[in-house]
């Protein structure tokens, strides 16, 4: 956390934030190492079996240890939800490995000594693959900040409808948020305006929502003006067609920051495509069937377009 929480120097201009899942990744690690080294341990002891006694003193003790590691879990846990600590949470469910590990150990004393019969090494494999499972979901959501996962869904809801509720905001896409550890959020997006509006009116609101964003939302917010041509029913007629046109390669594909310019020397279509992370199409095959779709449409303009991913 102190490493963490340092400030940004020249070096490490976004902070040391990421830190804290680097450390969340080497508890990780341990607690996939002490899975397997139980494992290993375990197996031994089924073919090797070594004679169990009993002490009412250890059984205390085990209980004792259970019940202080699930209140470390739930604590460790709930502090980890509140300030979105990856090393919290996986200091979390390494209690809760420890806590079955000892559930493990009581077990077998006590089928021991009922039972007469010796299920050590067999508990043992039991709990390895349990710890094992725990380490791998705490490392994988450790390592996927890191490689830069998609944002939270609610996140990026509460971003659209800030932006989206000041009038001057048409619409919103090109939508992207870098994450460098707990509270270093750098977010960019480009917001649609009226091309014909007052250019410093519309950039006092552009800094009014960016400030808005990093007041409600904990982040640094950087967004570009798209001038749009509003109102012309050219354009709008236009620009209806080539949403049917696109949809009939895929239902889910969109288009933003549509343009037409006609002039002497060539007419043109600039537009953004949004497709799917799943779509089967590559995106060169994609701009390619596009190119042929408008060309048979409007064979007199020039499509100039660009692939984007839908987050």
């Amino acid at each position: 956390f102190k490493m963490a929480g340092k400030r940004a120097d020249a070096e490490h201009p976004y902070g040391h934030g990421r830190v804290e899942y680097i450390s969340a990744m080497v508890v990780s690690g341990l607690i996939i190492l002490m899975g397997f080294e139980l494992l290993r341990t375990s197996f031994e002891k089924t073919l090797h079996p070594v004679k169990i006694e009993y002490s009412l003193t250890v059984a205390i003790v085990l209980v004792i240890s259970i019940f202080v590691k699930l209140y470390m879990f739930a604590y460790n846990r709930v502090i980890g939800k509140k300030i979105d600590s990856k090393s919290m949470l996986a200091t979390a469910l390494d209690s809760l490995s420890d806590a079955f590990a000892t559930l493990a150990v009581l077990v077998t004393l006590l089928v021991s000594k009922k039972f007469n019969v010796n299920i050590d090494g067999i508990g043992g494999m039991i709990v390895a693959v349990f710890i094992l499972y725990t380490g791998y979901s705490s490392l994988k959501d450790t390592v996927s900040p890191l490689l830069g996962k998609a944002p939270e869904p609610d996140f990026v809801k509460k971003i659209t409808d800030i932006t989206s509720s000041y009038k001057e905001i048409l619409g919103i896409h090109d939508l992207m948020v870098h994450d460098y550890g707990p509270g270093r959020v750098f977010v960019s997006l480009h917001g649609e305006v009226d091309g014909s509006g007052n250019i410093f009116e519309i950039h006092d609101v552009i800094d009014e929502i960016e400030n808005r964003l990093r007041d409600e939302l904990g982040c640094d917010a950087v967004i570009h003006m798209d001038p749009m041509v509003v109102n012309d029913a050219h354009t709008d007629e236009m620009k209806d067609e080539a949403v049917k046109l696109v949809k009939t390669l895929d239902e889910r594909f969109s288009i933003h920051d549509f343009r037409i310019i006609e002039q002497p020397s060539g007419n043109r279509l600039i537009f953004d495509v949004v497709t799917p992370f799943d779509c089967s199409l590559s995106d060169k095959e994609i701009r390619e069937k596009i190119s042929e779709i408008f060309k048979n449409k409007w064979g007199d303009y020039k499509v100039v377009l660009r692939i984007d991913k839908a987050l």
